[in-house]
């Protein structure tokens, strides 16, 4: 039987839990952190390891329990906020990856108790509602239903859906949003914190987008309200870019 919250059981599994947590992390975090720490782990395991570790620490954190560790700012993103470092982002474009959505899945599966939530909020009110509203120009027939992808709700499309630019120019942008959005709140940073620690930041092609859009977001409010402003552009962008495609090709075979 499942303990429930407000039973002597439930109280003893968050006990437990705790002194995993705590033991963890003060016998293997105390010099290093933690993505240092599984740097040399083969993919699979440093995926488990990171994503048990997270959502162990979420558990503690969601239910208050006190004495939960608190994660340590890289040693490097303190040095650049003292000064002592500097630090320079750089967004890729859209170029010939086809795979992009292997990166979205790796980071969904690794820091899920951080990222769905944020995710799931773009998806629902951003990306599903404008591709259902052009489901007649073709180029979604299976919709912008990431989360269904993710959690293998539902079938993943073929990759040359996923190649296609009206499908991966939001979705490469999704994608780094999603990265940085993880790397903040792994570092105990907000993402405006987290951008007040680079000295500047730039992007190729649509990560121009990306960079702008992040690094113009002064708080948690500005940076989801300019994430749907991005998302929005980049969906336009590769849906326009290839309506006009198709009337120029027809103009000239």
């Amino acid at each position: 039987m499942r303990a429930t919250e407000d039973t002597p059981e439930h109280a003893a599994r968050l006990a437990i839990l705790l002194k995993a947590v705590s033991h963890f992390t003060t016998t293997l975090l105390s010099n290093i952190d933690i993505h240092s720490l599984v740097a040399s782990y083969e993919h699979e395991a440093r995926k488990k390891v990171l994503s048990a570790f997270y959502l162990a620490h979420t558990i503690l954190v969601e239910h208050d329990v006190e004495g939960t560790p608190k994660f340590t700012t890289p040693s490097l993103l303190a040095k650049a906020l003292s000064g002592h470092a500097s630090i320079f982002a750089l967004f890729g474009g859209q170029g010939i990856n086809e795979i992009y959505f292997d990166e979205l899945q790796t980071l969904f599966d690794t820091y899920r108790p951080f990222v769905e939530p944020f995710l799931t909020s773009i998806v629902d009110d951003v990306l599903q509602p404008l591709a259902s509203a052009s489901q007649g120009t073709s180029f979604y027939e299976h919709g912008l239903d990431v989360i269904s992808w993710l959690t293998g709700a539902a079938p993943l499309p073929p990759i040359a859906y996923f190649a296609s630019v009206p499908v991966s120019f939001p979705l490469i942008g999704l994608t780094q949003f999603i990265q940085y959005y993880a790397a903040a709140r792994v570092s105990g940073l907000s993402p405006a914190e987290l951008s007040a620690r680079f000295s500047g930041a730039s992007g190729h092609s649509q990560g121009l987008v990306t960079a702008v859009a992040i690094f113009s977001s002064k708080d948690d409010a500005s940076f989801l309200e300019n994430v749907q402003k991005a998302l929005k552009w980049l969906f336009f962008a590769g849906l326009r870019g290839q309506q006009l495609f198709l009337v120029l090709r027809s103009i000239h075979p």
